[in-house]
């Protein structure tokens, strides 16, 4: 009966860029063996919303006619219904693009945005996405809100309190559309926008050919970084212990497709002068292990990593070890002050780490009181 882990690393080797014909073997043994849990594979699959991806993978390796037949359908009608919805997604990005050429606003695209326009993944319905990311300059966000408000796109009032000191509107939305827009004055959050200032990207977009339009986007190597630094640092995945197939899926298809424009020195010392190296060693040590990336020069994986790695894996073959490192986890001193919502300060650090206590020892408590009911 095959575990969460092994399912897991399975469905990273049908995800997988870099393979051969023995891999391609020994995937279709496997496949045909019939002990895979597919139920896991397309859950996992499902959560991480990657089960286009899958499709277009075990296409690509010519293994789509191995699968069980209602799987095989299954996943040839949900990617069927994804290509539909990202050429639209596209149109829509396109009509965006018009409305803020005629303010005389250049915009960039960013993300998956991007991705319809620079084919990165080898065909448009293998990514699946919710939204459209679009970055203005900051002086124009009040008139290229106004210009999507005068195309019927609205916001929820909430969201506009909430969003006031984001480094993105809120979502932009208009009925009948499959996507949201949401217009970024600064490329990255706070805690990430020193690493990749957006005045940066700026200098360095590049055009796309497009219908009647000109496409932005951002450079190769800002591309990766920008996606590295979302899912390690924005998205808190390093710290967290947490290895996400979908950023990583996303890292492996950039590299594949602009590999020799990355420039990986320049990555390296964004993240090393911030003090971030083992987030992106981290991270390309995973695209390594599950995918076959190879490493890029100069990096070289240490110890450090592979401990990461090892505490990653854990979680997943073991889910009493995820939660036990995530409780652990929130002791730190900014999550202490984000749950609480308290100072950063000595004592007051020092009191709600021992209210935390308390409520992990009634919570394990509990636990052990209902097994012993069981």
């Amino acid at each position: 009966m095959p575990n969460r882990l092994s399912s897991f690393k399975f469905f990273s080797q049908c995800l997988s860029t870099v393979y051969g014909k023995e891999d391609i073997n020994k995937l279709r043994k496997e496949i045909t063996q019939d002990n895979i849990a597919w139920e896991d594979i397309i859950t996992l699959a499902n959560n991480m919303m990657l089960t286009p991806a899958l499709w277009v993978s075990l296409s690509d390796k010519g293994l789509t006619r191995n699968l069980p037949s209602d799987l095989y359908e299954f996943l040839k009608e949900l990617h069927d219904l994804n290509s539909q919805r990202n050429k639209k997604l596209k149109s829509q990005a396109l009509e965006a693009i018009q409305t803020l050429n005629s303010i005389d606003v250049k915009p960039v695209l960013l993300k998956g945005s991007g991705y319809l326009f620079l084919n990165s993944f080898g065909d448009i319905g293998a990514r699946m996405m919710y939204d459209l990311d679009i970055m203005v300059p900051k002086l124009a966000m009040t008139s290229c809100i106004k210009a999507f408000h005068d195309l019927d796109y609205h916001s929820d009032p909430e969201d506009d309190e909430q969003f006031i000191n984001h480094h993105h509107s809120a979502p932009l939305i208009r009925t009948g559309e499959f996507g949201a827009i949401e217009l970024h004055h600064e490329l990255l959050s706070q805690k990430a926008s020193s690493i990749l200032p957006t005045k940066d990207a700026w200098k360095q977009i590049e055009a796309l050919p497009a219908v009647a339009t000109t496409v932005y986007v951002l450079s190769p190597t800002h591309r990766v970084l920008h996606s590295i630094l979302h899912s390690q640092i924005v998205d808190g995945y390093h710290k967290r212990y947490i290895i996400n197939l979908r950023s990583l899926h996303d890292l492996a298809n950039l590299i594949k497709a602009d590999g020799d424009k990355i420039d990986w020195v320049y990555i390296q010392k964004a993240m090393h002068s911030h003090t971030l190296k083992q987030a992106l060693l981290g991270q390309l040590y995973q695209a390594n292990k599950l995918f076959g990336i190879k490493w890029p020069e100069p990096m070289r994986a240490n110890l450090s990593c592979r401990f990461h790695y090892l505490l990653c894996v854990a979680g997943i073959r073991w889910k009493r070890f995820a939660r036990f490192n995530r409780d652990m986890r929130r002791y730190s001193r900014i999550d202490i002050c984000q749950r609480y919502n308290c100072e950063d300060k000595g004592f007051q650090i020092i009191k709600f780490r021992l209210i935390y206590t308390a409520e992990l020892i009634k919570r394990w408590i509990k636990g052990i009181t209902r097994l012993f009911k069981q």
